[in-house]
This record gives structure tokens, C-alpha cells and sequence, in this order.
């Protein structure tokens, strides 16, 4: 039987296949997409920069003393180790204990003198035991006496020893 009659006219073919023929390529995400993957790609960047190149302070917590003075009040701790970022005018922060008062807080100050005590060698590495004289600062709203600082109140200190990279750090805490 023949096709006289056709469903579909010629020019809707035609304009069919037309269609189909110029899209060669399928695209298969929309064109925002690619402003994402841009987006994506320079934040990966930007944080893999601050990664390699943010240095960081490493701190090193002690235990001192204080010594109230009639010049001021003074902190005392020692520390085992290489004094390597330790350095006289180096700013500290100092923890105070609230014993035998509930009394606690955080005093800064900056190490006034650092004194090598003793040099001990052991197992084929030399250790030096420091003592750290630190001049606490008086706070701008109040005397340091506001403080709670007492004549032989444990604290702890708080240094800044050296700095390392940010993803030596990372890298070394996942060892």
C-alpha cells in the first residue's frame, strides 16, 4: 500500500533532523556550572597558599612564680629546651591559678632576663634548663593589685618558642 498520506509533513522532517544535526555535542550541565567550577578551583588555591606559607607561633606552657617587688610584680619559671624564639622583650601571657581564692585570669607581660641554670647531657642531646624573669604590665583599667597577684601565686606561663609552618604542623599531627 502506498505512503500517500503521510503523518508527518516533509518540512517537519526535515526540520527534525535539522535540529538533531547541529547538536553534535550533548551538553549535559548548565553554563553556570562552569562559574562554580572557576569559583571552586581559585578557593582550593587560595587555601593551599595559606597552608604553605601562614607561619604560625608554637607555644610552650611552664609553671612560674610570682615575686612582688616594691619596683613591680615579676613572674619566675624555668623551661627545659632550647631558648631558640626566646629573647629578652618577647611578649608572654601568663595564666593565674585562683588557689587558695577562686580568683583566676590572664596577666601579659614581657621577659625581662633569661638566664641558662644548668646544662645536662643525656642520651646524646644537651639540655638547657632556663629561667625566664618576666615583668608582668600593668593592665590599662586597673593596678595590678586589682590582679589578685600575691607573693608566691603558682601560674602558668604561656611562650611563644618559634614558628613553623602551617602545614608542617598539619602534617606532623597526622603522623
Amino acid at each position: 500500500m502506498p505512503n500517500n498520506n503521510p503523518v508527518f509533513r516533509a518540512e517537519a522532517v526535515e526540520h527534525l533532523l535539522r535540529e538533531q544535526g547541529s547538536r553534535g555535542v550533548v551538553k549535559a550541565s548548565p553554563p553556570w556550572t562552569w562559574s562554580i567550577l572557576f569559583v571552586s578551583t581559585c578557593l582550593i588555591l587560595a587555601a593551599a597558599l595559606f597552608l604553605a606559607f601562614t607561619d604560625i607561633d608554637v607555644p610552650v606552657r611552664t609553671d612560674g612564680m610570682v615575686r612582688l617587688a616594691s619596683g613591680g610584680a615579676q613572674v619566675v619559671a624555668y623551661t627545659r629546651g632550647s631558648p631558640d624564639g626566646l629573647r629578652r622583650g618577647k611578649h608572654v601571657r601568663i595564666q593565674l591559678h585562683g588557689y587558695p581564692h577562686a580568683r583566676s585570669g590572664i596577666v601579659e607581660g614581657r621577659i625581662a632576663r633569661l638566664e641558662p641554670i644548668a646544662q645536662s647531657t643525656g642520651n646524646g642531646s644537651a639540655h638547657t634548663l632556663m629561667r625566664i624573669d618576666i615583668a608582668l604590665n600593668r593592665p590599662s583599667n586597673a593596678p595590678l593589685a586589682a590582679a589578685g597577684l600575691r607573693d608566691g601565686m603558682p601560674v602558668s606561663v604561656l611562650l611563644a618558642s618559634h614558628k613553623l609552618r602551617l602545614i608542617t604542623l598539619i602534617r606532623d599531627s597526622l603522623r
